[in-house]
């Protein structure tokens, strides 16, 4: 599957087309589709300018650790999810198979929760931690300590052993393209 082509199915313009029909066998995939385009625009925040350019607030950068779109993510999202499953379970005449397809595998579901606790908390929890002292950092510190694991030489950045980063001795990288590797022919 194409990530592209799933995120234009996913879409407010695609639940828009659906309420436009008004038909009622479509109203739980509409509100389907709503929750996931939200959910998507919670994860895809990256600039300032985002939200207004687009005309959707909830691209707008996290400004607050009590920001309505994490509320949003617990309350609705997940209610979402757990009242879905919860109703694919109901069906007793249905086999445990079928029942099971009624919903997204709970392997999604469980990544879905995952991702939600992640970016509810640790990115707070890193801010602390880089912050030192500063318990109440402002708009540019905090875009400044989450930049700066990416660009220190923290581990997390450390080079690949098959990648076409080197890192010397002194800890400094060399991103200058690698000679190319002979490959053994078998």
């Amino acid at each position: 599957m194409r990530v592209k082509l799933a995120i234009q199915v996913l879409s407010s313009r695609s639940a828009g087309a659906l309420q436009l029909q008004n038909r009622s066998e479509t109203k739980s995939t509409e509100t389907f589709i709503r929750m996931f385009d939200q959910f998507f625009d919670c994860l895809n925040v990256n600039t300032i300018t985002n939200g207004n350019y687009h005309r959707k607030p909830v691209l707008c950068t996290y400004t607050d650790i009590n920001d309505l779109r994490f509320k949003w993510l617990i309350d609705e999202f997940m209610g979402f999810l757990d009242r879905w499953e919860m109703k694919g379970q109901q069906h007793n005449h249905l086999t445990v198979k079928k029942r099971k397809q009624l919903c997204l595998c709970r392997e999604t579901l469980e990544g879905f929760r995952i991702t939600v606790k992640n970016l509810i908390k640790i990115p707070w929890s890193k801010q602390r931690g880089i912050g030192g002292f500063c318990d109440n950092p402002t708009v540019r510190q905090f875009q400044h300590n989450t930049l700066r694991p990416q660009v220190s030489g923290a581990s997390s950045v450390l080079a690949a052993r098959r990648g076409n980063c080197q890192v010397f001795h002194n800890g400094q990288f060399n991103a200058s393209t690698l000679q190319r590797r002979k490959h053994k022919r078998q």
